[in-house]
């Protein structure tokens, strides 16, 4: 079976994710595809005969790279709190002046079914005010 040199051969994809690329593993035909590109780019490369990296030294980019991106992130999330608390700050002096309507007693005009249950629920409510009066000076 023919591999393209981008492509691993399933019998070593094991060994190279494990960081064990040797270039004997390497097929003569990708090596020969590769460098036949760079001939017809012009451009010179250098390939590297050990790709073997350490665990740990993986382990150190990985966290570097979670790191930054984080760092970002937060950078991100700091610029849209201070929007937002810009915004509850232009905010602010509309909804003071709104509260300054509630400086005065509330009237309400109510006639029929309602009027009724508003004097009954006011009847209800002097009733038991009464009651707690006599019931606290008979103590």
């Amino acid at each position: 079976m023919a591999y393209n040199f981008w492509q691993l051969d399933p019998e070593f994809e094991a060994d190279f994710v494990q960081g064990e690329l040797r270039p004997d593993m390497v097929s003569e035909k990708a090596c020969a595809h590769r460098k036949s590109n760079d001939d017809a780019s012009d451009t010179t490369t250098t390939l590297s005969t050990s790709y073997a990296v350490s665990h740990h030294e993986l382990s150190l980019r990985l966290h570097e790279v979670i790191q930054s991106r984080l760092e970002e992130r937060v950078k991100e999330l700091e610029i849209a709190l201070e929007s937002s608390q810009r915004k509850v700050q232009m905010m602010e002096p509309k909804l003071s002046g709104h509260y300054d309507e509630w400086d005065h007693p509330l009237v309400v005009n109510l006639s029929g079914e309602a009027l009724d249950a508003y004097n009954e629920a006011y009847e209800e409510l002097v009733k038991r005010d009464y009651t707690e009066e006599n019931s606290q000076s008979g103590i």
